[in-house]
This record gives structure tokens, C-alpha cells and sequence, in this order.
């Protein structure tokens, strides 16, 4: 189970190019401390076996095929101290979504296994139930449906990960909470299009608030 842990750690630092202890905050929900030191040396090597294929041994036409892709280039001195209160708010929020995601996959679970009508059409068989729902998720997100907007998302999610799939929530949960930063960070460029010091002070960066809310 260790090397489970450090292979999801590897992934969560080196794909995403998160620091090495985000790798492990982001998986461990029940962290055991003698694993500690198995996952930062790992996450390390592969941070590092990372950079160096970037600059040695990859050819240069191709090292941008395994950079991340649509990168942003913030500047470094990207936020306020104006802004530090709609972070907070931004982050109440955040936590108030994911408590209600996780009661309503609570209701769909219950709701699959007591309900009488949908154990008489679905039975007991996992692939009924799943095919037909993802023909339906395939209507919805495709082309320009409702399941492409963060609220038919919210739901849509909250039912896929109660199928009989192996799947999980880590990259769903980052796009939810990137859509929900940035609609906070497009109301406030509408509240305050030349920033909240005047015309010759920074600007507000929507894209910011997108990576606060992920």
C-alpha cells in the first residue's frame, strides 16, 4: 500500500509540477508517518529525473511535447493584499461545495441501494446501470451541452463516481473548483475593470482566482 501511495504521489508532483509535499498532502488522507520518507524521496527523484530529461537528454524540437500545456505566465507579484479576503471567501466557499458534493453522492448511494424501482429495472448487474449513463453523459457534454458548465458537472460527477468503474475525483474536483475561481475572478475584472488600486496600479488576474478555487 506504501508504493500505492508513492506511485500516486509521483504523479500528483512530477505530471502537475506541484511541489514534492503537495504530492503527499493531496493523497493521504489517512497519512501514516513511516511512509513519509519513502514518498519525498521518491517524489524527489522523479522531480529531478524530470528536469533532467527536459535538459539533457531530450531533443530540443521535442521538450515541449511533455511540458504542461497552456501554461500560464503570471507575474510575480500577482495578488494584493485587497485580495486576500476574496481568497478566504473564495476558499469558505470551495469547502461549503465539496461538504455538499460529498451529501448529495451520500443521497445517490443510499438512493441506488434502496430505492425498489431502480433495483427492478437495474437489478443487481454493474453494467446496466453504468452504460446507460454514460450514453447519457455522452448527450449532455457533447457537443455544447448542459453537462459541459460547471453546475451540470457538479451533478454529473457526483453520479459517475458512484458506478461500478475504477475512477476517482482528484482532476474532476480541480476543474470544478478552477470554473468556480474563475467566475469569482471574472465578477470582480466586471466590479473593478481598472483593479482595485486605479488604472496605473496591477491589474486583476481572473486565471488567479481559478487557481485559488483548484
Amino acid at each position: 500500500m506504501g508504493r500505492i501511495y508513492a506511485n500516486c504521489q509521483l504523479e500528483a508532483t512530477v505530471v502537475s509540477k506541484r511541489p514534492v509535499l503537495y504530492g503527499i498532502e493531496s493523497t493521504s488522507k489517512y497519512f501514516a508517518v513511516k511512509n513519509y520518507w519513502r514518498s519525498f524521496f521518491a517524489t524527489t527523484c522523479a522531480a529531478l529525473i524530470f528536469r533532467f530529461a527536459i535538459a539533457a537528454i531530450v531533443p530540443q524540437h521535442i521538450a515541449g511535447t511533455i511540458t504542461a500545456y497552456y501554461q500560464t505566465n503570471f507575474p510575480n507579484e500577482v495578488f494584493l493584499i485587497e485580495e486576500i479576503p476574496f481568497f478566504v471567501m473564495l476558499g469558505v466557499f470551495c469547502g461549503l461545495a465539496g461538504a455538499a458534493f460529498i451529501w448529495l453522492h451520500r443521497r445517490i448511494a443510499i438512493f441506488k441501494k434502496k430505492n425498489r424501482a431502480f433495483k427492478a429495472v437495474f437489478g443487481n448487474s454493474p453494467i446496466a446501470f453504468t452504460a446507460l449513463f454514460a450514453l447519457i453523459v455522452a448527450i449532455l457534454t457533447y457537443p455544447e451541452g448542459f453537462g459541459r458548465y460547471i453546475a451540470g458537472q457538479y451533478v454529473l460527477i457526483a453520479i459517475c463516481v458512484s458506478l461500478y468503474i475504477p475512477a476517482g475525483i482528484f482532476v474532476p474536483s480541480f476543474v470544478i473548483g478552477a470554473c468556480g475561481g474563475r467566475i469569482v475572478g471574472e465578477i470582480l475584472i466586471m466590479w473593478w475593470p481598472d483593479g482595485f488600486r486605479g488604472p496605473d496600479g496591477p491589474q486583476i488576474y481572473p486565471g488567479l482566482y481559478a487557481v485559488v478555487g483548484e
